[in-house]
């Protein structure tokens, strides 16, 4: 059977990420720390975390006095951030990324962090050009994207409490698409697979695909959205890279 992030794997990796990556606080705090310096953040600035899931990154950024707006299509990722977040100046709003929208100028910093290539291209480039506007003047957006893998597939496994998970990885070089497809095998044999129809242009797979972007492409889709993006060195994986757009 199939079910959605918010019917069911949503939870399951609420529930099951602190035990498989125990220094992950740590790591956010690490990276939250690295955001305010290289965006020139300061107590009061509004930052917008686009795509935040449970909303770390951005309860960090809250701790050190930024105003933080989180937007996510997940409830149960939300329901975690608005939990963390308690009285810090953070909200967490639910709404889909290609609609969503805010008046012009509305904040310092736009965070879009692993969440470009979920969407097609076209919704991509439409949030960007939007985004640009949300910018106040002499704004900063932050894209932070995966590189291909160097293998064309692997498999992942893990015990959870109830079960165990497996995550199925597939690459496509001609298409750039990676297929990410985790099951989840209950302890009384039964499986569980993800369907997140979240573009559907794409081939109706269970599992999720993201298109990867060849850095020149996002460089190009900055420029067209008004924005000058310049690479960063990723001060944490090999795996990513980082483009920062100014206004």
């Amino acid at each position: 059977m199939l079910r959605t992030w918010d019917e069911f794997w949503g939870d399951v990796f609420l529930r099951q990420l602190p035990e498989l990556a125990p220094d992950l606080e740590r790591r956010r705090a690490e990276r939250a720390e690295w955001l305010w310096a290289t965006l020139g953040l300061y107590p009061g600035a509004r930052v917008l975390d686009l795509g935040c899931g449970n909303g770390m990154v951005g309860v960090c950024l809250a701790r050190r006095g930024a105003h933080i707006t989180g937007v996510d299509r997940l409830e149960p990722l939300l329901a975690r951030a608005r939990a963390a977040a308690g009285d810090l100046s953070a909200i967490f709003e639910r709404a889909d990324l290609r609609n969503v929208s805010f008046p012009e100028g509305s904040f310092d910093a736009i965070l879009l962090l692993e969440v470009l290539g979920l969407m097609s291209r076209a919704d991509d480039a439409s949030l960007l050009h939007r985004a640009a506007g949300w910018l106040a003047a002499g704004g900063r957006i932050m894209l932070d994207c995966p590189h291909p893998p160097g293998t064309a597939s692997r498999t992942a496994e893990w015990d959870v409490s109830d079960g165990r998970v497996t995550l199925h990885t597939t690459f496509d070089r001609s298409t750039r698409l990676l297929h990410l497809e985790p099951t989840f095998h209950a302890s009384d044999g039964t499986t569980i697979g993800l369907h997140d129809p979240y573009d559907p242009s794409r081939p109706d797979h269970s599992g999720v695909l993201r298109y990867l972007y060849p850095e020149e492409e996002l460089r190009a889709m900055l420029e067209a959205a008004g924005l000058a993006g310049r690479r960063l060195p990723h001060p944490f994986s090999e795996g990513h890279f980082v483009l920062l757009g100014a206004a």
